[in-house]
């Protein structure tokens, strides 16, 4: 009786798995000390000088003024003094400057002269920074004497010290949507010549074609 003998082929190895390729490159390790994101002053924005946020905040002054004077009249008690019984308009004064700014990063004094406060990244600062600079921060630029807010003057970013607190900066934003009236009077434009408004008008418009009548010779 014959024994079939098979003959054990050598089967293939599996497919191993690839092995990285080496690169050159250094592998990238983030530490601490390395930023992850852009400073506000390397996004190389305009910082908004004094004039500008004077006539922003007088804006909004006169705006709380307004609403002051309304409620006082409906309530038939007009008085500019601050005692217990005016405690809601402290609330109203806060409210006002806390939200809008820390939401859409202005209020309307701000969009009106083309300014809006953005935080060390050129973002919204956002209501948790926005609480320690209208509360804190700006009553200790305040009662400073108002040096904190002269500061603006003196300092290269144009922070108050109710900025520097907060870690917040005043940019000037000139594409705001606002009306910026007094704004571009604070930073006039070059006015453009005949030719150039000519340019600018046909920019966008179809050329036009003279019909050519046809005519009988």
């Amino acid at each position: 009786m014959t024994t079939s003998r098979r003959k054990h082929r050598s089967r293939p190895a599996r497919d191993a798995a690839p092995l990285p390729e080496s690169t050159d490159a250094e592998p990238v390790v983030e530490t601490a000390d390395s930023p992850k994101t852009q400073s506000v002053e390397a996004l190389d924005l305009e910082f908004a000088g004094p004039l500008r946020r004077i006539y922003a905040f007088a804006i909004d002054i006169g705006l709380l003024l307004m609403l002051k004077y309304v409620i006082d009249t409906a309530s038939g008690s007009f008085d500019l003094s601050l005692g217990r019984q005016n405690i809601y308009e402290v609330a109203i004064f806060l409210t006002y400057f806390i939200i809008p700014t820390g939401l859409f990063g202005r209020t309307i004094g701000k969009w009106v002269a083309g300014v809006s406060v953005v935080d060390e990244e050129g973002n919204k600062p956002g209501v948790a920074l926005a609480i320690p600079r209208e509360m804190v921060g700006r009553f200790v630029a305040t009662i400073s004497f108002g040096v904190g807010i002269i500061w603006v003057i003196f300092d290269k970013n144009r922070q108050g010290w109710h900025d520097k607190m907060a870690g917040t900066y005043v940019v000037v934003r000139h594409n705001s949507g606002g009306p910026g009236f007094f704004a571009r009077m604070l930073a006039p434009q070059e006015e453009p010549t005949r030719s150039k408004a000519r340019q600018t008008r046909r920019v966008g418009r179809p050329p036009k074609r003279r019909r050519r009548r046809n005519r009988r010779h």
